[in-house]
């Protein structure tokens, strides 16, 4: 936080919610009885507020996550993608507690909350939370945004200023869980998000027109075939290369919410993991790469660039009416679809002569590659191989060749949206910073495109 210039904040919020089912284009469940499965329910959760520490900073936006409990306890993934870009641009971040896995873990019949869950990882501070089912979860976001954007409601944020809009967003589960939000009544209830981003959805898809515009990032992992990447309302990017979770995730993940878990300090400092994680295998070929082993930060591609592209496109749709560009599709192999139903593999794709997947909204280097990226492989993770010297060495006649044509690609993503031009100009930092033929390098060269967001 301190980094950031931010400060964090947490907040009990309680209320009565009613249930919605989670998938459905039906109205609400809305009784006045009180089982235990129908009807209005009371519930005591939390969220987290990160915000800059100087309220002139604030941009008045808000992203609000929908926390993952895949796990069984809360983890904001797309803040961990996020956070450098959220915090340098002025957001407001906040994470909600929605599922009642967050709150007490799946209890297998037991009635012990699981140990990793908040009720068990301290008793004390969170004895008061109480959550009645994840039917009610989507209620339950909907009133926790409706608490921070009410004005009067002045305690709550510290006479902080207005939101003035808000992004929702969620990966995985959490993006199928914001999919059944936005159709099954809950959106069009409460109407208090501006604009969503759900990434990697785990193939549960929007089964609805969206009320408000929505960009769905689907990685090698999460992509199908459709009929067309773009509707109203709706931008759809595949990113070929991806996994469900690169290294960077995980790697945060591990340092930070895994270790806070288990009561642990980090062993790095975030800036320190900022650095070694955001590289994509330009570094040169690291020990394992090749082997047959699956690890949890198997796959370098770095999605934080495409996610902080959609927050910016996002950003910019929901504020100014620009439309962000459409994207097409992976270039999928007809033979893995069996009747209706797709398979993701490592045959899903067809593929370049370097074994990365053709089509998509591509990074700039899956076209002047220096790695294969295998984003449907080692289940969520992924892989990615870099290229032997000796292979590098016959793609690029010196460094200069190597960054001139990856300079060339990154301007290009810059002019078509694809990427912004401050990820496009560490790219170019990190890129000039590793020989990848081992030879010297005259000069690095400047990001000149003009922006498609600008």
């Amino acid at each position: 936080m301190d980094e950031f210039d931010y400060e964090e904040f947490e907040f009990f919020v309680s209320g009565e919610a009613i249930p919605y089912e989670f998938q459905s284009t039906a109205l609400p469940v809305s009784t006045t009885e009180t089982s235990s499965n129908t009807g209005v329910q009371k519930y005591s959760t939390r969220f987290m507020v990160y915000r800059p520490k100087n309220p002139e900073d604030f941009n008045g936006i808000a992203i609000v996550e929908w926390t993952n409990v895949s796990a069984q306890f809360d983890i904001p993934l797309d803040l961990i993608w996020a956070h450098p870009f959220a915090f340098k641009h002025g957001y407001m971040y906040i994470t909600v507690s929605a599922q009642e896995a967050g709150i007490c873990g799946q209890k297998f019949d037991t009635g012990v909350c699981s140990p990793t869950s908040l009720k068990s990882w301290n008793a004390e501070r969170y004895e008061s939370l109480e959550h009645p089912g994840d039917d009610y979860s989507f209620d339950i976001f909907s009133q926790v945004i409706q608490a921070v954007r009410q004005t009067t409601n002045v305690e709550l944020l510290d006479n902080y200023p207005d939101i003035e809009y808000v992004i929702a967003v969620g990966q995985s589960q959490s993006a199928g869980r914001l999919s059944g939000y936005l159709c099954n009544g809950a959106d069009t209830a409460a109407q208090v998000v501006d604009g969503f981003i759900g990434d990697d959805d785990a193939r549960i898809g929007t089964q609805c027109l969206p009320r408000v515009p929505n960009i769905q990032l689907w990685s090698e992992y999460a992509a199908r075939p459709v009929e067309s990447t773009s509707s109203e309302n709706l931008e759809i990017w595949m990113t070929p290369g991806a996994p469900h979770e690169d290294k960077w995730q995980s790697l945060f993940e591990v340092e930070f919410s895994g270790a806070n878990n288990l009561g642990a300090e980090p062993s790095v400092s975030a800036e320190e993991l900022r650095e070694t994680a955001g590289n994509w295998g330009q570094e040169g070929v690291v020990e394992g790469a090749g082997s047959t082993a699956c690890l949890p930060e198997g796959n370098a591609y770095q999605k934080r660039y495409i996610f902080n592209t959609a927050l910016h496109a996002l950003t910019q749709w929901i504020t100014t009416g620009l439309k962000p560009p459409t994207a097409p599709p992976i270039d999928f192999n007809p033979t893995a679809t069996v009747g209706n139903t797709f398979s993701a593999h490592p045959g899903s794709y067809n593929l370049d002569e370097h074994g990365n997947a053709l089509g998509g909204m591509r990074l700039p280097f899956m076209d002047v590659p220096v790695a294969t990226y295998i984003g449907v492989t080692c289940s969520l993770f992924g892989k990615s191989i870099p290229f032997s010297l000796a292979k590098n060495m016959t793609l690029y006649e010196s460094e200069d060749d190597y960054i001139s044509k990856l300079s060339a690609a990154v301007n290009k993503a810059v002019e078509d949206g694809v990427l912004l031009r401050e990820d496009a100009e560490d790219m170019m930092r990190r890129a000039c910073a590793f020989p990848v033929v081992g030879g010297e390098l005259t000069s690095c060269p400047e990001v000149n495109a003009q922006s498609y967001y600008d």
